[in-house]
Protein backbone atom coordinates (compact mmCIF):
# COMPACT_ATOMS: atom_id res chain seq x y z
CA UNK A 1 0.00 0.00 0.00
CA UNK A 2 0.84 3.64 -0.98
CA UNK A 3 2.80 5.16 2.49
CA UNK A 4 1.30 8.39 1.97
CA UNK A 5 3.20 10.28 5.22
CA UNK A 6 6.68 9.20 3.01
CA UNK A 7 5.10 10.92 -0.39
CA UNK A 8 4.06 13.64 1.75
CA UNK A 9 7.25 14.17 3.13
CA UNK A 10 8.73 14.42 -0.38
CA UNK A 11 6.68 16.59 -2.14
CA UNK A 12 7.37 19.26 1.40
CA UNK A 13 10.71 18.85 0.59
CA UNK A 14 10.40 19.53 -3.02
CA UNK A 15 8.18 22.18 -2.72
CA UNK A 16 10.91 23.85 0.01
CA UNK A 17 13.57 23.51 -2.65
CA UNK A 18 11.43 25.38 -5.57
CA UNK A 19 10.58 27.93 -2.72
CA UNK A 20 14.20 28.28 -2.03
CA UNK A 21 15.25 28.82 -5.46
CA UNK A 22 12.49 31.12 -6.27
CA UNK A 23 13.09 33.45 -3.11
CA UNK A 24 15.46 36.75 -4.52
CA UNK A 25 17.10 36.79 -0.78
CA UNK A 26 18.35 33.47 0.43
CA UNK A 27 20.78 32.18 -1.96
CA UNK A 28 20.52 34.36 -5.00
CA UNK A 29 21.67 33.06 -8.15
CA UNK A 30 22.43 29.53 -6.31
CA UNK A 31 20.18 26.71 -7.69
CA UNK A 32 19.74 23.93 -5.30
CA UNK A 33 19.20 20.82 -7.02
CA UNK A 34 18.38 17.24 -5.56
CA UNK A 35 18.33 13.56 -5.49
CA UNK A 36 15.64 11.59 -3.69
CA UNK A 37 15.00 8.15 -2.82
CA UNK A 38 12.52 5.75 -1.35
CA UNK A 39 14.68 4.02 1.47
CA UNK A 40 11.23 1.43 2.08
CA UNK A 41 12.23 1.59 5.91
CA UNK A 42 15.38 -1.44 5.13
CA UNK A 43 18.90 -0.23 5.80
CA UNK A 44 20.24 -1.94 3.17
CA UNK A 45 17.97 -0.23 1.13
CA UNK A 46 18.87 3.41 2.69
CA UNK A 47 23.09 2.31 2.24
CA UNK A 48 22.69 2.10 -1.49
CA UNK A 49 22.02 6.15 -1.96
CA UNK A 50 23.93 7.18 0.67
CA UNK A 51 27.15 5.32 -1.02
CA UNK A 52 26.05 7.10 -3.94
CA UNK A 53 25.90 10.53 -2.36
CA UNK A 54 29.55 9.99 -1.12
CA UNK A 55 31.18 9.05 -4.18
CA UNK A 56 33.50 12.29 -6.01
CA UNK A 57 31.53 14.56 -7.91
CA UNK A 58 31.15 13.79 -11.32
CA UNK A 59 32.20 10.39 -10.48
CA UNK A 60 31.22 6.41 -9.52
CA UNK A 61 34.00 5.61 -6.92
CA UNK A 62 34.29 6.64 -3.21
CA UNK A 63 38.20 8.31 -3.40
CA UNK A 64 40.00 6.93 -0.21
CA UNK A 65 42.29 9.79 1.14
CA UNK A 66 44.25 10.69 4.21
CA UNK A 67 42.75 13.98 4.08
CA UNK A 68 39.18 14.70 2.85
CA UNK A 69 39.47 18.65 3.63
CA UNK A 70 39.23 19.17 -0.65
CA UNK A 71 36.90 15.96 -1.41
CA UNK A 72 33.84 17.12 -3.01
CA UNK A 73 31.51 14.14 -3.02
CA UNK A 74 28.37 14.01 -4.81
CA UNK A 75 26.15 16.22 -2.59
CA UNK A 76 26.23 18.96 -0.10
CA UNK A 77 24.25 17.93 2.24
CA UNK A 78 21.71 15.38 3.09
CA UNK A 79 17.88 15.87 4.63
CA UNK A 80 16.57 12.62 6.33
CA UNK A 81 15.89 9.73 6.34
CA UNK A 82 13.00 9.14 8.77
CA UNK A 83 13.45 6.87 11.36
CA UNK A 84 16.26 6.30 13.65
CA UNK A 85 17.09 2.81 12.80
CA UNK A 86 17.91 4.26 9.29
CA UNK A 87 20.01 6.98 10.59
CA UNK A 88 22.05 5.28 13.39
CA UNK A 89 23.26 3.25 9.84
CA UNK A 90 23.60 6.50 7.57
CA UNK A 91 24.93 9.16 9.91
CA UNK A 92 28.12 7.35 10.54
CA UNK A 93 28.59 6.87 7.09
CA UNK A 94 27.81 10.50 6.45
CA UNK A 95 29.67 11.57 9.91
CA UNK A 96 32.96 10.37 8.36
CA UNK A 97 32.98 12.35 5.32
CA UNK A 98 31.59 15.15 7.53
CA UNK A 99 28.29 16.18 5.31
CA UNK A 100 25.95 17.61 7.33
CA UNK A 101 22.48 15.21 7.67
CA UNK A 102 19.17 16.22 8.94
CA UNK A 103 16.45 14.27 9.57
CA UNK A 104 12.97 15.09 10.61
CA UNK A 105 11.89 12.57 12.50
CA UNK A 106 14.77 10.60 13.96
CA UNK A 107 14.10 10.91 17.69
CA UNK A 108 16.38 8.08 19.34
CA UNK A 109 18.56 9.64 22.37
CA UNK A 110 21.87 7.35 20.93
CA UNK A 111 21.71 10.08 17.85
CA UNK A 112 22.10 12.90 20.54
CA UNK A 113 26.03 12.02 20.81
CA UNK A 114 27.83 14.41 18.96
CA UNK A 115 31.02 12.85 19.14
CA UNK A 116 29.57 9.46 17.07
CA UNK A 117 27.66 11.31 14.87
CA UNK A 118 29.60 15.06 14.23
CA UNK A 119 27.60 16.01 11.38
CA UNK A 120 23.68 14.64 12.32
CA UNK A 121 21.26 17.28 12.81
CA UNK A 122 17.80 16.54 13.67
CA UNK A 123 14.37 18.26 13.42
CA UNK A 124 12.58 17.24 15.94
CA UNK A 125 12.95 16.55 20.50
CA UNK A 126 15.03 13.44 21.34
CA UNK A 127 12.87 10.43 22.95
CA UNK A 128 14.33 11.96 26.28
CA UNK A 129 11.98 14.99 26.06
CA UNK A 130 8.78 12.36 24.69
CA UNK A 131 9.68 10.49 27.83
CA UNK A 132 9.58 13.00 30.46
CA UNK A 133 6.51 14.27 29.35
CA UNK A 134 4.74 10.59 29.15
CA UNK A 135 5.98 9.95 33.07
CA UNK A 136 4.60 13.83 33.61
CA UNK A 137 1.01 12.84 31.97
CA UNK A 138 0.93 9.27 34.23
CA UNK A 139 1.79 11.38 37.42
CA UNK A 140 -0.58 13.96 37.04
CA UNK A 141 -3.33 11.17 36.32
CA UNK A 142 -2.21 9.23 39.64
CA UNK A 143 -1.28 5.92 37.39
CA UNK A 144 1.55 4.13 38.71
CA UNK A 145 0.55 0.48 37.74
CA UNK A 146 0.94 0.92 34.07
CA UNK A 147 2.17 -1.95 30.71
CA UNK A 148 4.08 -0.73 28.41
CA UNK A 149 5.03 -2.07 24.94
CA UNK A 150 7.22 -1.01 22.54
CA UNK A 151 8.19 -1.90 18.49
CA UNK A 152 11.56 -4.01 18.62
CA UNK A 153 13.18 -1.45 16.75
CA UNK A 154 15.58 1.29 17.55
CA UNK A 155 13.00 3.86 18.41
CA UNK A 156 10.59 1.47 20.52
CA UNK A 157 13.97 -0.12 22.43
CA UNK A 158 15.01 3.36 23.10
CA UNK A 159 12.09 5.04 23.85
CA UNK A 160 11.05 2.15 26.36
CA UNK A 161 14.47 1.74 28.10
CA UNK A 162 14.45 5.59 28.48
CA UNK A 163 10.55 4.97 29.84
CA UNK A 164 11.64 1.97 31.99
CA UNK A 165 14.36 4.30 33.85
CA UNK A 166 12.74 7.25 34.58
CA UNK A 167 9.10 5.63 35.62
CA UNK A 168 11.41 3.59 38.27
CA UNK A 169 12.54 7.26 39.64
CA UNK A 170 8.95 8.16 40.05
CA UNK A 171 7.36 5.56 42.38
CA UNK A 172 5.96 4.05 38.77
CA UNK A 173 5.24 0.63 38.66
CA UNK A 174 5.92 -1.63 35.39
CA UNK A 175 2.95 -4.27 35.83
CA UNK A 176 4.51 -5.88 32.03
CA UNK A 177 7.35 -4.39 29.74
CA UNK A 178 7.50 -6.28 26.28
CA UNK A 179 8.67 -5.62 22.66
CA UNK A 180 6.57 -6.45 19.40
CA UNK A 181 8.18 -7.34 15.66
CA UNK A 182 8.29 -4.71 13.40
CA UNK A 183 8.31 -7.46 10.37
CA UNK A 184 4.50 -8.52 10.60
CA UNK A 185 5.61 -11.10 8.17
CA UNK A 186 7.76 -13.20 10.58
CA UNK A 187 6.72 -16.88 11.14
CA UNK A 188 6.11 -16.55 15.25
CA UNK A 189 4.80 -12.93 14.57
CA UNK A 190 1.45 -13.46 15.07
CA UNK A 191 2.29 -15.39 18.40
CA UNK A 192 4.20 -13.11 19.96
CA UNK A 193 1.50 -10.60 19.69
CA UNK A 194 -1.10 -12.16 20.97
CA UNK A 195 0.87 -13.57 24.11
CA UNK A 196 1.20 -9.69 24.49
CA UNK A 197 -1.95 -8.92 24.79
CA UNK A 198 -2.58 -12.05 27.17
CA UNK A 199 -0.14 -11.00 29.48
CA UNK A 200 -0.94 -7.33 29.66
CA UNK A 201 -4.60 -9.16 30.25
CA UNK A 202 -3.12 -10.65 32.95
CA UNK A 203 -1.71 -8.25 35.02
CA UNK A 204 -5.32 -6.00 35.49
CA UNK A 205 -3.82 -2.47 34.33
CA UNK A 206 -5.73 0.11 33.02
CA UNK A 207 -2.91 1.98 30.97
CA UNK A 208 -0.99 0.87 28.57
CA UNK A 209 1.78 2.77 27.10
CA UNK A 210 3.22 2.20 23.42
CA UNK A 211 5.70 3.04 21.82
CA UNK A 212 6.00 1.89 18.20
CA UNK A 213 5.63 2.83 14.55
CA UNK A 214 2.30 3.00 13.01
CA UNK A 215 2.46 -0.80 11.66
CA UNK A 216 3.41 -2.63 14.48
CA UNK A 217 1.33 -0.43 16.33
CA UNK A 218 -2.05 -1.16 14.18
CA UNK A 219 -1.66 -5.02 15.02
CA UNK A 220 -1.07 -4.91 18.22
CA UNK A 221 -4.59 -2.69 18.64
CA UNK A 222 -6.04 -5.01 16.27
CA UNK A 223 -5.01 -8.21 18.08
CA UNK A 224 -6.23 -6.87 20.80
CA UNK A 225 -10.11 -6.11 20.11
CA UNK A 226 -9.68 -9.66 18.55
CA UNK A 227 -9.04 -10.94 21.46
CA UNK A 228 -11.44 -8.91 23.65
CA UNK A 229 -8.75 -7.16 25.96
CA UNK A 230 -11.27 -4.41 27.04
CA UNK A 231 -10.89 -0.91 27.32
CA UNK A 232 -7.89 1.02 28.35
CA UNK A 233 -6.14 3.92 28.15
CA UNK A 234 -3.88 3.80 25.69
CA UNK A 235 -0.54 6.38 25.77
CA UNK A 236 0.79 7.13 22.41
CA UNK A 237 2.87 9.14 20.36
CA UNK A 238 3.39 10.51 17.44
CA UNK A 239 4.91 7.32 15.54
CA UNK A 240 1.07 6.24 15.47
CA UNK A 241 -0.87 8.88 16.78
CA UNK A 242 -1.25 10.82 13.80
CA UNK A 243 -0.83 7.77 11.17
CA UNK A 244 -4.04 6.08 9.20
CA UNK A 245 -2.42 3.45 9.22
CA UNK A 246 -3.33 2.56 13.05
CA UNK A 247 -6.52 4.66 13.18
CA UNK A 248 -8.20 2.63 10.41
CA UNK A 249 -7.97 -0.45 11.98
CA UNK A 250 -11.35 -2.44 12.02
CA UNK A 251 -13.77 -1.35 15.27
CA UNK A 252 -10.64 0.57 16.79
CA UNK A 253 -12.94 2.83 18.80
CA UNK A 254 -13.42 0.00 21.21
CA UNK A 255 -9.89 -0.29 22.37
CA UNK A 256 -10.77 2.56 24.92
CA UNK A 257 -9.03 6.01 25.05
CA UNK A 258 -6.12 7.07 22.98
CA UNK A 259 -4.05 10.06 24.55
CA UNK A 260 -0.77 10.82 23.67
CA UNK A 261 2.01 13.41 22.70
CA UNK A 262 3.12 14.84 19.29
CA UNK A 263 5.56 17.77 18.07
CA UNK A 264 3.89 21.14 18.83
CA UNK A 265 4.55 22.52 15.04
CA UNK A 266 3.37 25.09 12.72
CA UNK A 267 1.72 24.90 8.95
CA UNK A 268 3.92 25.37 6.28
CA UNK A 269 1.88 28.12 4.00
CA UNK A 270 1.29 27.17 0.30
CA UNK A 271 1.88 23.71 0.81
CA UNK A 272 -1.45 22.31 0.29
CA UNK A 273 -2.47 24.29 -2.55
CA UNK A 274 1.36 23.80 -4.36
CA UNK A 275 0.20 20.33 -3.79
CA UNK A 276 -3.35 20.28 -5.07
CA UNK A 277 -2.02 22.13 -8.17
CA UNK A 278 0.90 19.68 -8.96
CA UNK A 279 -1.46 17.06 -8.83
CA UNK A 280 -3.81 18.63 -11.04
CA UNK A 281 -0.67 18.81 -13.76
CA UNK A 282 0.42 15.39 -13.13
CA UNK A 283 -2.90 14.21 -14.39
CA UNK A 284 -2.15 15.96 -17.77
CA UNK A 285 -0.75 13.60 -20.85
CA UNK A 286 2.09 15.82 -21.43
CA UNK A 287 3.23 15.44 -18.17
CA UNK A 288 3.56 11.95 -18.42
CA UNK A 289 4.67 11.89 -21.41
CA UNK A 290 7.61 14.13 -20.30
CA UNK A 291 7.89 11.97 -17.15
CA UNK A 292 8.73 9.20 -19.18
CA UNK A 293 11.22 10.77 -21.52
CA UNK A 294 13.34 11.51 -18.39
CA UNK A 295 13.15 8.17 -17.18
CA UNK A 296 14.11 6.85 -20.40
CA UNK A 297 17.21 8.86 -20.11
CA UNK A 298 18.20 8.17 -16.20
CA UNK A 299 22.30 7.24 -15.78
CA UNK A 300 22.66 3.48 -15.54
CA UNK A 301 25.04 4.77 -12.54
CA UNK A 302 22.05 6.32 -10.71
CA UNK A 303 19.87 3.56 -9.08
CA UNK A 304 16.18 3.25 -9.94
CA UNK A 305 14.03 2.15 -7.30
CA UNK A 306 11.05 3.34 -8.83
CA UNK A 307 7.61 2.98 -7.96
CA UNK A 308 5.02 1.84 -9.90
CA UNK A 309 1.98 1.94 -7.88
CA UNK A 310 2.59 5.18 -7.45
CA UNK A 311 1.69 5.95 -11.02
CA UNK A 312 -1.53 5.72 -10.16
CA UNK A 313 -1.68 7.78 -7.18
CA UNK A 314 -4.71 10.72 -7.33
CA UNK A 315 -4.80 13.93 -5.20
CA UNK A 316 -7.84 12.06 -2.87
CA UNK A 317 -5.11 9.16 -2.41
CA UNK A 318 -3.33 11.83 -0.04
CA UNK A 319 -6.11 14.45 0.75
CA UNK A 320 -7.01 12.81 3.89
CA UNK A 321 -3.48 13.18 5.81
CA UNK A 322 -2.41 16.51 3.91
CA UNK A 323 -3.84 18.26 6.80
CA UNK A 324 -2.03 15.93 9.83
CA UNK A 325 0.87 14.72 8.36
CA UNK A 326 3.55 16.87 10.08
CA UNK A 327 5.61 18.94 7.33
CA UNK A 328 7.05 21.65 8.76
CA UNK A 329 10.38 18.92 10.47
CA UNK A 330 11.08 18.17 6.81
CA UNK A 331 10.88 22.08 5.46
CA UNK A 332 12.56 23.70 8.49
CA UNK A 333 15.47 20.82 7.58
CA UNK A 334 15.82 21.79 4.08
CA UNK A 335 15.38 25.73 5.23
CA UNK A 336 18.71 25.13 7.78
CA UNK A 337 21.13 23.82 4.83
CA UNK A 338 20.20 26.57 2.70
CA UNK A 339 20.61 29.36 5.38
CA UNK A 340 24.04 27.55 6.16
CA UNK A 341 25.28 27.50 2.53
CA UNK A 342 24.16 30.88 2.37
CA UNK A 343 26.25 32.12 5.49
CA UNK A 344 29.35 29.84 3.89
CA UNK A 345 29.13 31.37 0.77
CA UNK A 346 29.65 34.66 1.84
CA UNK A 347 26.37 35.39 0.41
CA UNK A 348 24.76 38.96 0.73
CA UNK A 349 20.74 39.41 0.23
CA UNK A 350 21.58 40.40 -3.45
CA UNK A 351 24.53 37.56 -4.47
CA UNK A 352 26.33 34.96 -3.94
CA UNK A 353 29.75 34.94 -4.59
CA UNK A 354 30.87 31.69 -7.36
CA UNK A 355 32.96 30.08 -5.03
CA UNK A 356 33.29 26.33 -4.57
CA UNK A 357 32.39 25.34 -0.81
CA UNK A 358 32.98 21.86 1.26
CA UNK A 359 30.66 20.21 3.57
CA UNK A 360 32.07 20.45 6.47
CA UNK A 361 32.56 23.89 5.65
CA UNK A 362 28.27 24.56 6.62
CA UNK A 363 29.06 22.59 10.02
CA UNK A 364 30.12 25.24 11.83
CA UNK A 365 27.10 27.77 10.88
CA UNK A 366 24.48 25.11 11.61
CA UNK A 367 25.87 24.54 15.30
CA UNK A 368 26.33 28.57 16.11
CA UNK A 369 23.70 30.37 14.66
CA UNK A 370 19.93 30.49 14.64
CA UNK A 371 18.00 30.91 11.42
CA UNK A 372 14.23 31.94 10.81
CA UNK A 373 11.59 30.13 8.70
CA UNK A 374 8.34 31.51 8.08
CA UNK A 375 8.81 34.54 10.96
CA UNK A 376 9.84 31.64 13.71
CA UNK A 377 13.28 31.19 14.77
CA UNK A 378 15.15 27.87 14.67
CA UNK A 379 18.59 27.16 16.69
CA UNK A 380 20.46 23.34 17.32
CA UNK A 381 20.99 22.55 20.45
CA UNK A 382 23.70 21.68 21.72
CA UNK A 383 23.15 17.53 20.81
CA UNK A 384 21.79 18.88 17.45
CA UNK A 385 18.23 18.71 17.77
CA UNK A 386 15.43 21.35 18.31
CA UNK A 387 12.26 20.97 20.44
CA UNK A 388 9.72 22.86 19.73
CA UNK A 389 7.76 21.41 22.84
CA UNK A 390 4.78 18.61 22.77
CA UNK A 391 0.90 18.97 22.43
CA UNK A 392 -1.12 16.44 23.98
CA UNK A 393 -3.41 14.61 22.01
CA UNK A 394 -7.01 13.03 22.68
CA UNK A 395 -8.62 11.02 19.83
CA UNK A 396 -12.18 12.68 19.76
CA UNK A 397 -14.84 10.74 17.97
CA UNK A 398 -17.84 12.16 16.14
CA UNK A 399 -20.29 10.33 14.73
CA UNK A 400 -17.47 7.68 13.90
CA UNK A 401 -15.42 10.52 12.27
CA UNK A 402 -11.60 10.72 13.97
CA UNK A 403 -10.62 14.27 15.08
CA UNK A 404 -7.57 14.69 16.52
CA UNK A 405 -8.31 17.10 19.54
CA UNK A 406 -5.29 19.08 21.49
CA UNK A 407 -6.04 18.98 25.00
CA UNK A 408 -2.44 19.94 26.85
CA UNK A 409 0.89 21.27 26.17
CA UNK A 410 4.20 20.07 27.38
CA UNK A 411 7.24 22.41 27.46
CA UNK A 412 9.34 21.24 30.14
CA UNK A 413 6.15 21.67 32.04
CA UNK A 414 2.38 19.80 31.50
CA UNK A 415 -0.76 21.72 31.30
CA UNK A 416 -3.58 19.50 30.98
CA UNK A 417 -7.28 20.76 30.08
CA UNK A 418 -8.97 18.05 31.91
CA UNK A 419 -12.66 18.52 30.96
CA UNK A 420 -11.95 18.19 27.35
CA UNK A 421 -10.99 14.53 27.32
CA UNK A 422 -14.05 12.05 27.36
CA UNK A 423 -12.82 8.94 29.03
CA UNK A 424 -14.23 5.64 28.31
CA UNK A 425 -15.48 5.02 31.69
CA UNK A 426 -19.25 5.37 32.40
CA UNK A 427 -18.95 8.76 33.91
CA UNK A 428 -15.75 9.87 31.58
CA UNK A 429 -13.31 10.38 34.02
CA UNK A 430 -9.80 9.00 33.81
CA UNK A 431 -9.85 5.47 35.26
CA UNK A 432 -7.79 4.12 38.36
CA UNK A 433 -4.45 2.49 37.32
CA UNK A 434 -2.81 1.54 40.33
CA UNK A 435 -1.11 -0.87 42.62
CA UNK A 436 -0.58 1.19 45.73
CA UNK A 437 -1.24 4.83 47.12
CA UNK A 438 0.98 6.86 49.43
CA UNK A 439 0.81 5.89 52.81
CA UNK A 440 -0.12 8.11 56.24
CA UNK A 441 1.86 8.47 59.12
CA UNK A 442 1.72 4.92 61.27
CA UNK A 443 1.26 2.86 58.43
CA UNK A 444 3.96 0.35 56.73
CA UNK A 445 4.33 -0.92 53.33
CA UNK A 446 2.85 -4.48 53.02
CA UNK A 447 4.36 -6.03 49.82
CA UNK A 448 1.58 -7.90 47.74
CA UNK A 449 2.57 -10.01 44.67
CA UNK A 450 5.92 -10.45 42.76
CA UNK A 451 6.02 -6.54 42.64
CA UNK A 452 8.05 -5.18 45.00
CA UNK A 453 6.78 -2.24 43.94
CA UNK A 454 3.71 -2.27 45.01
CA UNK A 455 2.09 -2.72 48.33
CA UNK A 456 -0.67 -2.15 50.43
CA UNK A 457 -0.47 0.40 53.32
CA UNK A 458 -1.21 -1.87 56.33
CA UNK A 459 -1.74 0.59 60.16
CA UNK A 460 1.00 -0.14 62.70
CA UNK A 461 -0.34 -2.04 65.74
CA UNK A 462 -0.45 -1.82 69.44
CA UNK A 463 2.99 -0.86 70.70
CA UNK A 464 4.92 -0.34 67.84
CA UNK A 465 5.48 2.58 65.63
CA UNK A 466 5.90 4.31 62.00
CA UNK A 467 9.52 5.48 61.63
CA UNK A 468 9.82 6.43 58.40
CA UNK A 469 7.83 7.00 54.80
CA UNK A 470 9.15 3.97 52.75
CA UNK A 471 9.23 1.74 55.92
CA UNK A 472 8.35 -1.90 55.15
CA UNK A 473 7.38 -2.75 58.67
CA UNK A 474 7.03 -1.18 62.19
CA UNK A 475 9.32 -0.38 64.63
CA UNK A 476 8.48 -1.92 68.46
CA UNK A 477 8.72 0.32 71.28
CA UNK A 478 11.61 0.61 73.53
CA UNK A 479 11.43 -0.91 76.97
CA UNK A 480 9.01 0.42 79.42
CA UNK A 481 7.49 2.57 76.37
CA UNK A 482 4.45 2.18 74.74
CA UNK A 483 2.24 3.35 71.44
CA UNK A 484 -1.35 3.32 70.37
CA UNK A 485 -1.92 1.31 67.07
CA UNK A 486 -1.33 3.45 64.16
CA UNK A 487 1.66 5.60 65.57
Amino acid sequence: RLFTDGLIWALGMRFTIEQINNSSSLLPGITLGYDMYDTCFEPLVALQPSLLFLTRKGTTGIGVLCNYTEYQPRVTAVIGPHKSDLCLVTAKLFSSFLIPQVSYGASSETLSNTELYPSFYRTVPSDKNLVEAVVLLLHQFGWNWVATVGSDDEYGRGAQALFLSMAGTDNICIAFEGLIPTDLGEPNARKQLEDTVRLINSTKVNVVVLFAYSTPAQALLEHSIRMGLGKKVWVGTEAWMLSDIAASTPNIQSVGTVLGFVMRTGTVPGFQEYVAELFSSVEQEEFCRRSRELSSLMNAEVLDTRCQQCDRVTLGDIWPMLGVTTVQPVHVAVYSVAHALHRALGCTSKSCPKTPIRSWQLLHFMNTLPFEVNGQSFRFDQSHGTNTGYKLIFWAWRDGTLTYLPVGDYDQSLYIRRSEIQFHTADKKEPTSECFRRCQPGQFRRIKGFNLCCYDCTDCSENTFWSSTDSTSCSPCPQHQWAPARS
